[in-house]
């Protein structure tokens, strides 16, 4: 058997289905000699993630537009200093959520809306997670 399927438990999930596959330690894998006509991202809409119970440490694509901006404020994080930037996205139904972006994230996407002259901004999160921080919950956007 070159693999098997579990249940989907333990820290940062790939998705937020109940069963993932595991490779087995003899699983060799190689490059696939077609692409599969398949989208990259799966995206999420607002208002679902929101209605998902235990889905700390699952990872999401979202798409929206930036509709507000926090500054870059710096929190003390298990004792180093971090930066955080929270913004505000509105997807496609209108329903608007907020999230944090941390460190290299945080300063990027602040840089670049606040050079942009005008028109909206749309952000891309890919591999977005939520999760608990002091108790409250946050949407972290680990890529871009």
């Amino acid at each position: 058997m070159n693999f098997e399927v579990r249940d989907n438990l333990g820290d940062y999930k790939g998705t937020v289905h109940p069963y993932k596959i595991n490779f087995m330690f003899t699983t060799w894998v190689k490059p696939s000699t077609e692409i599969p006509r398949i989208s990259r991202f799966n995206f999420y809409p607002f208002s679902e993630i929101s209605t998902l119970s235990n889905v700390d440490d699952a990872f999401f694509d979202i798409i929206g537009e930036i509709v507000a901006m926090s500054q870059i404020t710096h929190k003390d994080c298990f004792g180093q200093q971090s930066k955080l930037l929270d913004i505000q996205l509105r997807d496609l139904s209108g329903t608007l959520m907020d999230y944090t972006l941390w460190e290299n994230h945080a300063e990027d996407v602040h840089s670049y809306v606040t050079k942009k002259p005008a028109g909206p901004i749309i952000l891309l999160g890919s591999l977005m997670r939520t999760t608990k921080f002091n108790g409250k919950k946050l949407n972290l956007i680990t890529h871009l």
